[in-house]
């Protein structure tokens, strides 16, 4: 129980399973063995968030569905809110994949998976939802008249646009990302619009402010390919936003709103690999 009441929050994002997996096979490990790594790694993150009320895993978990299943074994009973990264399709054509993850949430005991939807839950006497989607970005971080130029440094420098498809085995294009980017942008939007008498969570996995961008790459050309600026959503007042996708961990209040992300990153990079706690007081 929270003694000062509210509701607490397990964050995770960008766990990367299919790149451990890997790193661990290179090692030498027999296939079991790898697979009681992962779960090892599940488990401690679990210990980590027994105290929190709702699991929310904003993307890069690992590829293709198997997020979904490591989610369920590691965190049930205990709800868990996901949505896709980039990663999650790489190899893969987006709507289809899409479907299949939603279909596959829909047999967990425990996984609400999210694109463009609201996950509802009533938590310790209070209404909250979760706003989901992965979002991907706008280009404009560095100003909407070097957009083409920073959709075009995408296309050259991003493993995306090599490795997802969109539609009939077409590569997946920065005007894809800007599509499906103003898409759920809209739709965020008008969920925000609506009067709602709880607490509101915004979960993506693009970033949603420049801070969210570690300093040392607050002018790389490819920064605006991992985060937007939605300041503008600011007087909505959600609660909490919280994402993954930049590997650089952020926890501040802007305004009305947490901003929180707590990512594991790729081995080697040095960062915890548990969750990051986030209390939200009473609505």
């Amino acid at each position: 129980m929270n003694p000062e009441g509210g509701v607490t929050l397990a964050v995770l994002s960008d766990v990367h399973l299919e790149i451990r997996r890997l790193q661990l096979s290179r090692q030498g490990l027999a296939e079991a063995a790898v697979d009681e790594a992962l779960a090892q790694m599940g488990r401690d993150a679990a210990a980590r968030a027994a105290q929190a009320d709702l699991v929310i895993i904003v993307g890069d978990l690992a590829t293709g569905t198997d997020g979904i299943a490591w989610a369920e074994t590691s965190f049930a009973p205990k709800p868990v809110v996901y949505v896709a990264g980039n990663h999650e399709f790489y190899r893969y054509e987006i709507d289809p994949l899409l479907r299949e993850l939603h279909q596959r949430a829909s047999r967990s005991s425990n996984v609400r998976f999210l694109e463009n939807e609201q996950a509802s839950f009533a938590l310790r006497g209070q209404a909250l939802r979760v706003l989901g989607c992965t979002f991907w970005t706008d280009y404009t971080l560095h100003g909407r008249l070097r957009r083409r130029e920073m959709m075009e440094a995408a296309a050259q420098g991003l493993l995306d646009h090599r490795r997802i498809r969109s539609h009939s085995g077409q590569h997946f294009t920065p005007h894809d990302a800007l599509a499906r980017h103003q898409a759920s942008r809209t739709w965020l939007e008008a969920k925000l619009a609506l009067p709602f008498a709880g607490v509101t969570v915004i979960a993506t996995h693009h970033a949603p402010l420049p801070l969210a961008i570690s300093p040392q790459y607050q002018q790389d050309l490819l920064s605006p390919a991992f985060a937007s600026d939605c300041s503008e959503l600011l007087p909505y007042q959600p609660a909490a936003w919280v994402w993954g996708h930049t590997h650089y961990n952020v926890d501040c209040q802007v305004e009305a709103t947490r901003f929180f992300s707590y990512q594991w990153g790729y081995p080697g990079e040095g960062m915890e690999t548990a969750v990051g706690l986030l209390h939200l007081p009473p609505h």
